[in-house]
Order: C-alpha cells, then sequence, then structure tokens
C-alpha cells in the first residue's frame, strides 16, 4: 500500500520536518512537495502512484495544526477525516528512530483503553491500519493514548520503541464527498 503524504501551500520549516517524518512511519510512504499542486493534481498523482491514502498537513502558525485523509475515489479524492492537531514532537525531539520501509501498520488495542470507538475506528480507516490485538504482529504499532481531551498517537516499533514523531490529536472528525479547493 502507497501513502502520500503532502502540506499545504507554502509551509513553514516545522510542517515539512513533520510530513517528512509521518512519510518514513507509513508503509509505502510517499513525500511530495505540494508546491502550486491542486487537489485535482494530487488525485493524479495518487492514482499514477497507486496510492490508496493521500494525507494533507495544513499548519496553524507555522506548526502543523490539521491533518485531512483522503481515498481515490473515480471522479477526485473523497475525503475520510480531519484531525485538528494540537500539537507535534518530532521524531528527532523525543529520540526516536525512524524506521526503513515498514510494510504493516496496526492500532494497539491494549493501549488505547479510554478512547471511544468511533474514535478509534476513525483513526484506523484514516492510516488504512489494522487493529492489532496482544500478540498480534506489525512493523509499526500506534498507541491512542487518552490525555484529558487530548488523544496522543504515539508510533512503536516491534520492539516498543518509539519511532516517528508523537502527534496530539484535538478532534477527529469525519469528511464526506469529493473535496474541493
Amino acid at each position: 500500500m502507497t501513502y502520500i503524504v503532502t502540506t499545504s501551500h507554502r509551509p513553514s520549516r516545522r510542517t515539512r520536518s513533520f510530513a517528512k517524518d509521518f512519510s518514513r512511519i507509513l508503509p509505502g510512504g510517499v513525500r511530495i512537495n505540494r508546491g502550486k499542486k491542486t487537489l485535482r493534481d494530487l488525485f493524479y498523482d495518487a492514482l499514477e502512484l497507486k496510492a490508496k491514502r493521500i494525507v494533507i498537513i495544513g499548519e496553524r502558525k507555522g506548526n502543523p495544526g490539521l491533518m485531512r485523509f483522503y481515498v481515490p475515489g473515480e471522479r477526485g479524492l473523497i475525503g475520510i477525516s480531519e484531525f485538528r492537531v494540537s500539537g507535534v514532537s518530532l521524531a528527532g525531539e523525543v529520540g526516536g528512530c525512524l524506521p526503513e520501509n515498514p510494510r504493516s501498520i496496526g492500532l494497539l488495542l491494549e493501549r488505547s483503553i479510554g478512547v471511544g470507538e468511533e474514535v478509534l475506528d476513525l483513526i484506523v480507516e484514516s492510516l488504512a491500519a489494522r487493529l492489532i490485538l496482544q500478540g498480534e504482529k506489525a512493523d509499526i504499532y500506534v498507541a491512542a493514548i487518552p490525555r484529558g481531551r487530548i488523544i496522543k498517537l504515539v508510533f512503536l516499533d516491534g520492539e516498543g520503541r518509539i519511532c516517528g514523531p508523537i502527534i496530539r490529536v484535538a478532534s477527529v472528525r469525519r469528511c464526506v464527498g469529493l473535496a474541493s479547493e
């Protein structure tokens, strides 16, 4: 499976670094410089690369502030979800490793207790991950850890070490229909 990760137009240095870190933890992750590309251009890129997910990282005050997840449809990009991001810690800031070519990603159910079922379903669908029960294997694990009103997404390697960025998500909502500029 291929994921395309890109940013809004004219991203800050921190947002570009986050996009790079995030693309490295996704199986088949490809980072594309957005430049002046429209959503239609990204749709054509997704078709060319046979991508299953497109992630566009927006920003607020120079920091990653929004993640929109899309799937290519027959006539354009179809929105899956939107994560409002309250903050990120880059892999280099948390001492996390960045994996080389992971093949699978899964959400650790036992580490995600306290997060609503609908939110977990949206996270799994957005990342095209699978739910992981104790003892099952994946190259990258995601733990959705509730911290008050924030959900902390922590990415772990097969040995339980942090790999990749930590994302603090303030809210998750489902998107419906074709994406528009």
